[in-house]
């Protein structure tokens, strides 16, 4: 699950370096953290589908009864009919500093990568009443993360990054791929305490 992730400026520079333009009609998105239904920076391909274009576009599908579905799960996303033809024609990157989990006791859980500021997660988009909107593909947590949650985003490497987006008979493969490990930082912990 990825319900919270924060933007920083060394994630900003990684992803102009990556795409070919920036999205001048896009509205401006600073440093700090995102929430579903905020706007965001994503990486996405280009109106004519040559290159990539760095574009803001709003956290989340709307869904039934006010719900925004911000996430989809890998290992179904190509089975359900509001996704489908999003994963196959309209894949996008977030990039990211980082993103955020919570434990079993409510306590947040910082996750970054190991050796990389800016983390690229998987996502797809489709238009809502002229406003493009991105969903974060999750899928089975790796050792890094289980033991804070069983769903963490599928992070691509930066190298994979342009792949994801044009090579549709790809894209099932890295469904199924086992994202890299991550650092993890955790600013409180609950003590336990043992009776002798």
């Amino acid at each position: 699950m990825c319900g919270r992730y924060f933007f920083t400026y060394e994630a900003a520079q990684e992803a102009l370096e990556l795409t070919d333009l920036l999205d001048t009609r896009s509205q401006a998105v600073g440093e700090g953290d995102v929430h579903p239904t905020d706007m965001a920076w994503v990486i996405c391909a280009d109106a004519k589908k040559q290159g990539l274009v760095l574009a803001s576009m709003r956290w989340g599908f709307p869904g039934r009864q006010s719900c925004t579905i911000f996430n989809a799960r890998a290992e179904s996303v190509m089975e359900k009919n509001l996704f489908r033809d999003s994963v196959l024609f309209r894949r996008c990157v977030i990039p990211a500093g980082g993103f955020y989990e919570w434990n079993s006791r409510k306590e947040k859980v910082s996750f970054t990568g190991r050796e990389k500021k800016i983390l690229y997660m998987a996502g797809f988009y489709r238009c809502f009443e002229d406003v493009n909107c991105f969903v974060i593909i999750t899928t089975e947590a790796n050792e890094s993360m289980r033991a804070v949650h069983d769903r963490m985003p599928l992070i691509l490497e930066k190298e994979a990054v342009k792949d994801w987006i044009f090579k549709t008979d790809q894209a099932e493969d890295f469904l199924a791929q086992v994202p890299p490990s991550l650092s993890s930082y955790q600013e409180y912990e609950q003590q336990k305490f043992e009776w002798i």
